[in-house]
């Protein structure tokens, strides 16, 4: 992109380069053009939030939903009352997605409720021992899978 009296968002220097997802996006040269690749590098950390504001106001998101109910268009972001226009190939089209519901407090959590990681799986002796079968018991699996594949 040509600078035409454009600066550069860190150090305000005649800017000659745009951030390519603000491109996408359709934002302004103002809030997204750079003098160089090391002062975009160096802004990153900062620059990469006016992503996420442009994405929240350009989904749609003034919507409300009653009843919590919506489309997910993006993992992760706000849902939207109205499902997404999208020319999709086939029958299948996107289901609206529930509210977030929280466990209750009496029931037993698992060990990866909270932190995602499966401790007692990786420290269980099955995940760590390879079984090692005969040739008669793999015979008898090709044979029980075939078997499955035809029901």
């Amino acid at each position: 992109m040509s600078s035409g009296g454009v600066v550069c968002v860190g150090c305000s220097l005649p800017a000659s380069l745009q951030c390519p997802k603000c491109l996408s996006l359709g934002l302004p040269p103002a809030v997204s053009s750079f003098c160089t690749q090391e002062c975009f590098k160096k802004n990153w950390a900062s620059h990469k939030a006016i992503h996420k504001l442009a994405k929240a106001s350009s989904k749609g998101n003034s919507e409300e939903l009653a009843d919590g109910w919506g489309y997910a268009i993006d993992r992760g972001s706000r849902r939207t009352a109205t499902m997404p226009a999208f020319p999709y190939p086939g029958a299948l089209r996107p289901a609206h997605v529930g509210p977030t519901r929280s466990v209750p407090a009496n029931v037993v959590k698992t060990d990866y409720a909270l932190t995602g990681i499966p401790v007692s799986e990786e420290e269980s002796r099955q995940q760590r021992i390879v079984p090692v079968r005969t040739e008669e018991e793999i015979a008898r699996l090709r044979a029980v899978c075939r078997l499955g594949r035809e029901v």
